[in-house]
């Protein structure tokens, strides 16, 4: 039925697009940044039955109330709710209080088209937090007085609560949000809806030669160059054991030949919701359902093992990665928007308590970019307080939002690395997301449809993944994908760089720092000139990520590449400019340890104030 109901508000949906600027809406919920309007979807609505009374029969109940379309079987929504379809032209307010008649219902909701068009299904749920100075007694009175009850909360970092209604007083969901966040006795109010989200010498590995997003040569018709240029930052470190990558995402495997278990926080990983995100039932195993693999690519592109002779590389093969599964085994996310708070919030106490040198936190998805949950602003801020930084995906809505404001939610947040798709010739996607708070572009493929990317990583192992079930690759076996794509793939490549980045200076703490490694050191003016404009522009960020100049500016003076600055570097430099010995490693420019573009007795003289004299420490430089 998910097929028939799609279909069916996707045609409401394009005249909704047509008048949505030439209306004024009665209909409304407050997001992060003021009020975010709605309009009514007058082909569906939601119902719940009152588990305290007989049930009626789902299958039939339609054929009993005037106003309801019979020709369509109701479909199971989150929260115990259904999903019916309303008849041609039959007023939904008439609808509504013809059902609140029926004692087996206990509530009946319209949905809602956001202003891109897309179909809100509401519950009974709403996500609020109570300003710091509100005493229990006055959130006691507010609960009873719009018969509302706390199910959960407050969540750590950021004081959430999700509240449920117990009961109709002619309020719906919706209007009892507004009315507590318009009380001013909370930070923010706002209805749980389900709104779409989208889901992304060199190494002996044998399929190391098709990812040309670590090194493009031109192998598949590319341009040379476009790619992260991995393998020098590889001659630095490979990744280290005390940095974490969070991976948030849509399930995980342990045991893939191409995967180091070791490196898999397996027993601290969590699945947020569970077989069925109908009905919640979160558990400590993040494996992924049959056909389900998003999240095991974006694992494959992180941490698949180098120089193990099989399948893949890995970016950062020797960080520990914690796997976060947030849709159940058939790859459906829930409407519950503390979902990924709470998976945030793990990933946060998690490395509170563990103390880990460094965290880094990976999402290959989004919502659309109306959305903006207040809540999740909360914890991505908490993050950036906390020193964990946060790279999302920019999502594929390029070419169905207005060029200059496609990047998604949360992407478009301020604190978060937003990472956008650009083809193997260094052309932007036209899918990937455009506006103000791009970051930087990664290379990628093609994303909609399993056959149509062709970034090469891992798949679910066996007959369980994309591969064969739904696409076939001609050069590997059924445990790895040929053609994975979209900003999903480009986003795990810019947080394996900052996995290697603090695996080799973990003392850089602050995210905005490791955000400006990020964006410094990409490559600028890569694509076509009219968008990609010296310095930043709207399309591509600050340029294409890059792996090796990421690790340059951050081991200046290191001269013998050995992880520490000390006499031994002297020395070095000394054997090098003077005695005809080998250059810096992995390159001449460690050397220039006071960032003046040269390598030369300054450096030395540098690095000896710095070690004896307390001078300044050699500094994060982006001269190339």
């Amino acid at each position: 039925m998910r097929k028939i109901f799609g279909f069916k508000c996707a045609i409401n949906a394009a005249a909704i697009l047509l008048s949505l600027f030439e209306v004024a809406f009665g209909e409304y919920y407050y997001g992060g940044t003021g009020p975010k309007q709605l309009t009514i979807c007058d082909s569906i609505i939601m119902i719940k039955f009152n588990p305290e009374v007989p049930q009626p029969s789902y299958g039939t109940f339609a054929q009993t109330v005037e106003g309801l379309d019979e020709n369509f079987l109701p479909e199971q929504d989150f929260q115990r709710f259904y999903v019916f379809h309303v008849d041609e032209g039959y007023n939904i307010d008439t609808l509504i209080n013809v059902l609140y008649d029926i004692p087996a219902v206990l509530f009946a909701f319209p949905a809602y088209y956001d202003a891109g068009g897309n179909v809100c299904k509401p519950n009974d749920n709403f996500v609020i937090a109570y300003k710091g100075d509100v005493a229990q007694e006055t959130m006691d009175s507010m609960a009873a007085y719009y018969h509302v009850q706390q199910m959960d909360g407050p969540l750590e970092f950021t004081g959430s609560r999700v509240m449920a209604m117990t009961d109709y007083i002619g309020m719906n969901i919706l209007e009892i949000a507004n009315a507590f966040y318009e009380s001013g006795l909370v930070d923010y109010s706002f209805p749980s809806m389900f709104v779409p989200q989208s889901f992304g010498s060199p190494p002996n590995d044998p399929l190391f030669g098709y990812q040309y997003h670590l090194k493009n040569t031109g192998q598949t018709g590319g341009k040379p160059g476009i790619d992260i240029a991995v393998e020098k930052a590889w001659e630095i470190t490979n990744g280290d054991p005390n940095i974490v990558v969070a991976l948030i995402d849509d399930g995980f495997e342990r045991y893939h030949e191409d995967f180091n278990s070791d490196r898999i926080m397996w027993s601290d990983g969590y699945d947020f919701i569970g077989a069925d995100a109908r009905n919640v039932q979160p558990d400590g195993d993040a494996s992924n359902g049959y056909f389900v693999a998003h999240g095991i690519a974006c694992q494959g592109i992180i941490s698949a093992i180098k120089n193990n002779g099989t399948g893949i590389a890995g970016i950062a093969p020797e960080c520990n990665l914690l796997p976060l599964k947030i849709c159940d085994d058939e790859g459906y996310p829930n409407a519950d928007p503390t979902i990924l708070e709470r998976a945030i919030s793990y990933a946060l106490h998690l490395n509170q308590d563990r103390k880990y040198l460094s965290m880094v936190i990976s999402c290959s998805w989004g919502w659309i970019p109306e959305s903006d949950l207040p809540n999740i602003r909360r914890i991505i801020d908490t993050s950036s307080i906390m020193g964990v930084p946060m790279v999302f995906a920019t999502g594929n809505f390029g070419e169905l939002y207005p060029w200059g404001s496609s990047i998604g939610f949360p992407a478009f947040i301020d604190t978060v690395i937003a990472v956008g798709a650009v083809k193997n010739t260094g052309l932007r996607w036209n899918y990937s997301g455009t506006g103000p708070r791009l970051d930087v572009v990664a290379p990628s493929g093609y994303w909609q449809g399993f056959d149509a990317g062709d970034i090469y990583t891992t798949d679910a192992s066996g007959l369980a993944g994309y591969n064969p079930n739904f696409v076939t690759c001609a050069f590997t076996d059924n445990n790895y994908l040929c053609t994975y794509g979209g900003t999903s793939a480009a986003a795990p490549q810019v947080a394996g760089i900052l996995a290697l980045v603090r695996s080799r200076r973990p003392d850089i703490k602050a995210t905005d720092t490791l955000r400006m490694i990020i964006d410094s050191s990409a490559i600028d003016q890569i694509g076509d000139t009219l968008e990609d404009i010296p310095g930043f522009d709207f399309a591509y960020g600050y340029g294409l990520a890059s792996a090796s100049r990421a690790l340059l500016a951050v081991v200046r003076g290191d001269a013998d590449n050995s992880g520490a600055i000390d006499i031994l570097d002297v020395s070095y430099l000394i054997n090098f400019l003077y005695k005809s010995g080998p250059p810096p490693q992995p390159d001449d420019r460690v050397g220039d340890a006071n960032c003046d573009g040269a390598v030369n007795i300054k450096d030395i003289a540098y690095l000896l104030q710095y070690l004896y004299h307390s001078g300044p420490k050699p500094q994060i430089c982006f001269k190339y």
